[in-house]
């Protein structure tokens, strides 16, 4: 543990959740890209899914190339392109929570997942 808490853990990805996001997203007219293995920014999502299986998917906009924490990247945030993948992302995470509760493997794996970590941690 660091001098402010906890260190950041690391992602651990589901790979039957990416899987049925990548699948959602394409429905939705989303080009995917795997970004498997990148260091994009540090994030407590990984202390999260150490517990339970997770995913931490992102959507892409039209920045006209404007970097992260700038004000012309805020901009382009307003757009309906912006709002537009705001809504894209929502869609796709929740037609995988249909697609995983559609599937009783699905949901007994990942229960037991849960299950598992839990155990591992105690």
């Amino acid at each position: 543990m660091s001098a402010h808490g906890r260190d950041f853990a690391d992602l651990r990805q589901d790979e039957e959740m990416t899987r049925s996001y990548a699948r959602a997203a394409g429905e939705l007219g989303r080009t995917v890209t795997s970004l498997h293995g990148e260091t994009m920014a540090s994030t407590d999502m990984g202390n999260v899914s150490q517990g339970i299986p997770s995913i931490h998917p992102t959507v892409g906009y039209d920045t006209g190339g404007a970097k992260q924490h700038t004000p012309e990247f805020t901009a382009h945030g307003k757009t309906s392109g912006a709002d537009l993948a705001v809504l894209d992302g929502a869609t796709a995470l929740a037609l995988v929570g249909v697609d995983l509760a559609m599937s009783g493997e699905q949901c007994a794996r990942l229960l037991d997942g849960v299950r598992k970590r839990r155990a591992n941690a105690s």
